[in-house]
């Protein structure tokens, strides 16, 4: 058992009780709390959940079991609060949130809470982000979609979750895209069937390795240690097969790539060396592997900003891209940085081909990904970014522990996040007018003195401007 301050009487009682108690549930297990849940043992459920290590003890089911459990357990009731309003920032289905939201409105009440099952909740890493097709004035361009994705067997994902540089991953991706061309090379394995030579998967395989140690280096991501597996299909209609396949996704019309948590993988439609969307699907896979409970502000942020990109040796650097002609022509009818800020996951993504408020959706991730973009070049960025996560990270660790002593505010995640990025640009409506400003900047070809003293702090190789590339996304040659 965890050892627990004691907050007076009650400390110990709690004790005391959870000592009794807990022998009624697998300690180890999400299914022990879930049972203890069920049966109203709220105290041997919170306390399970507590026990379990990330991520299984952070998913989104376990933070409801134990959201649900503290609300009900005496002065908990702000734990219980913090880790249900953590909950309903995360990816949900309409029903879900709307669960959620009651049993925010409700905590402290003894009532039953509703039963978990997989029409109430589906955990956050089987819910995904993709990018997809966006039609504007007859021309398409990537944004992204919800994708639900149907129940795969967990054992099944976890044998494919290999050591870095395993032999038998090989087997592993080929099991997933028959007949593929593979790379094995620092940690990745690519599997292809869009005709790459030996060098151009190569040059993915490197941009992709020196991506990462960038988002190690500016924000403090670290990546999973282990394969991460790379799938190359020339169509989307090759996608969808694959996705169906390994994946138990049907993918939306128009999905050109997206990233699966838990297998760590990437997949996505790519010719040739046109990695801009490799580039944002691993930024998606490894900000949710280091920083599961990200707005969707900044985890869609960082994936747009760095989907178009200048790569200098170990510095990635987002560039203007398509998404700021979107901006400027929506701007009279945009979303506000303040609404965007406050945003539930999903809240501007179109349900469907062509669906109701698409335009609101493009221009949400226009303005997020321009925002990110404007803190980039301030030197900003890296610093809003590691502020957030550290706080994210201790309010839900003290939520988690339980620990009666332990005072938590109720302060929502969305006041949460409007208040972190003042602290990075001040005051929002004068910083939107600077974003409009510098929605036509054209990439000097500069790397600012910021990037380099980040890069040479992580020994990271640094290019001279001479050899900086660009690497910009093309769907498909869709998007010119």
């Amino acid at each position: 058992m965890r050892k627990m301050r004691s907050a007076g009487c009650w400390g110990a009682s709690f004790i005391l009780w959870l000592t009794s108690t807990a022998a009624t549930a697998n300690p180890d297990s999400l299914s022990g709390a879930r049972n203890a849940w069920r049966a109203g043992d709220y105290v041997s459920a919170a306390k399970i959940i507590s026990r379990l290590l990330p991520p299984v003890g952070q998913t989104t089911e376990a933070l409801y079991i134990q959201g649900t459990s503290a609300c009900r357990i005496p002065s908990l009731e702000d734990n219980g609060w913090v880790l249900l309003d953590e909950v309903r920032k995360r990816p949900l289905t309409q029903e879900q949130r709307a669960v959620v939201s009651l049993e925010l409105r409700d905590c402290g009440q003894k009532a039953k809470p509703k039963t978990l099952n997989s029409g109430w909740l589906i955990p956050a890493s089987i819910t995904i982000e993709s990018k997809t097709f966006y039609w504007l004035d007859k021309r398409a361009a990537p944004m992204s979609q919800t994708i639900e994705v149907n129940e795969v067997d967990d054992s099944a994902l976890a044998a494919r979750r290999r050591p870095l540089d395993a032999a038998d991953a090989v087997d592993v991706a080929q099991q997933q895209l028959e007949n593929c061309i593979v790379l094995q090379q620092d940690g990745f394995i690519v599997c292809s069937k869009s005709g790459q030579s030996a060098d151009d998967l190569h040059y993915a395989v490197t941009a992709l390795k020196n991506h990462i140690a960038w988002l190690r280096a500016a924000f403090g991501f670290e990546r999973p240690a282990q394969t991460i597996y790379v799938y190359l299909v020339p169509d989307i209609f090759s996608l969808q097969s694959l996705a169906a396949k390994s994946h138990g996704i049907e993918l939306a019309y128009g999905t050109i790539g997206y990233a699966f948590e838990r297998d760590l993988s990437v997949s996505a439609v790519v010719s040739g060396r046109k990695i801009g969307t490799l580039l944002h699907e691993i930024t998606h896979l490894i900000v949710h592997n280091a920083y599961p409970n990200a707005p969707q502000w900044l985890e869609e942020g960082l994936a747009s900003l760095y989907e178009t990109s200048k790569m200098c040796g170990g510095i990635t650097l987002g560039v203007p891209n398509w998404r700021a002609q979107i901006l400027e022509q929506s701007w009279s009818k945009r979303v506000t940085l303040d609404a965007a800020l406050r945003a539930n996951w999903f809240q501007f993504s179109p349900s469907g081909y062509m669906a109701e408020g698409t335009r609101d959706a493009a221009s949400y991730f226009s303005l997020i990904r321009q925002s990110l973009m404007r803190l980039q070049d301030q030197g900003d960025l890296g610093s809003l970014v590691r502020a957030m996560q550290s706080e994210d990270g201790r309010r839900l660790q003290v939520a988690q522990l339980l620990d009666g002593s332990s005072k938590i505010t109720r302060l929502g995640a969305a006041d949460r996040s409007v208040a972190a990025f003042r602290n990075g640009a001040g005051h929002l409506p004068a910083f939107e007018a600077e974003v409009r400003k510098s929605t036509g900047a054209v990439d000097s070809g500069m790397v600012p003195a910021w990037a380099l003293a980040r890069a040479a702090s992580a020994k990271l190789t640094v290019c001279t401007d001479r050899q900086s590339q660009s690497v910009v996304s093309k769907a498909l040659d869709q998007t010119d």
